[in-house]
């Protein structure tokens, strides 16, 4: 197996460069879904999908985590911030605001895999003390210590349940928001391979921190299945394919028709309509 990446020092010094990839990132998913909503749900556009305190929550929720985890932190965590599972939160204020649920349905494919594992985790920590599944594990990092990296990941457990109930009587998770998802991931890991270091160091410390964001460079190291980490470290023109495929359809694949399930039922709950 290649060898990864020695890790990079990231200092104040690099503050410009951390806020312009971050920028560029978020602007491109911007016009990517934007792409991706007109057209493959163009004449599913809804003007009553409105939920104006759920939008001003999510939104305020992730300016604070921003901001929050830059103050305790500092410049590295800009890259961070660049996770699928964060962006799912701009796609959701986005979605809002626009009246557009499916990249809200996009969203929700994205973290469907991970946050399930999420699920799993909790209630395993909660019974037996440990992280059976290793989703959660990061958390136990000494740069994750903080409560800015551990209040601010709490939307891995509501962020699913919310986006059922604003899209419960508006469509529910669209049939194709499966497919723009794959093209969303997969444009994000390559955009992170390009733009952020697996691995850094701050000034005066030798602690290396663990960033490998959207899994650009290995599958989750705290993921034990062998058949996920095959190809890690390999070029990217072999590795990203091969992410995409094992990413999109082995870990979200059924968490995806789980949830898709979930969504379809409740469309047809005359109880829990709004």
């Amino acid at each position: 197996m290649p060898s990864p990446p020695v890790p990079v020092l990231v200092s104040q010094k690099d503050l410009p460069r951390a806020i312009a990839v971050l920028v560029v990132g978020y602007a491109a998913v911007a016009w990517l879904v934007l792409q991706l909503d007109d057209y493959f749900a163009a004449e599913d556009q809804d003007e009553t999908f409105n939920f104006p305190k759920v939008a001003i929550f999510v939104s305020v929720y992730t300016a604070l985590m921003v901001i929050w985890r830059f103050l305790e932190h500092g410049t590295y965590v800009l890259y961070e911030i660049l996770w699928a599972c964060n962006v799912s939160l701009f796609l959701v204020a986005m979605g809002l605001y626009l009246s557009k649920p499916f990249l809200v349905g996009i969203a929700m494919v994205t973290v469907s895999g991970d946050q399930l594992l999420w699920y799993i985790d909790a209630v395993s920590f909660v019974l037996q003390g440990k992280f059976i599944t290793g989703a959660m594990k990061y958390l136990t990092y000494p740069e994750n210590r903080s409560f800015s990296k551990t209040f601010f990941a709490t939307h891995h457990l509501w962020f699913l349940p919310v986006c059922l109930y604003i899209t419960n009587g508006h469509g529910g998770m669209h049939g194709s928001s499966f497919v723009a998802s794959c093209i969303l991931t997969t444009a994000l890991a390559a955009f992170c391979r390009v733009t952020t270091p697996f691995e850094v160091r701050v000034p005066g410390s030798d602690h290396v921190i663990y960033l490998n964001v959207n899994g650009a460079y290995e599958f989750w190291k705290d993921i034990n299945i062998p058949l996920l980490h095959l190809l890690d470290h390999h070029h990217p023109l072999l590795y990203l394919p091969f992410l995409a495929v094992v990413g999109n359809f082995v870990a979200n694949g059924f968490p995806h028709i789980l949830v898709l399930g979930i969504a379809l039922g409740l469309q047809f709950s005359p109880l829990l309509n709004h």
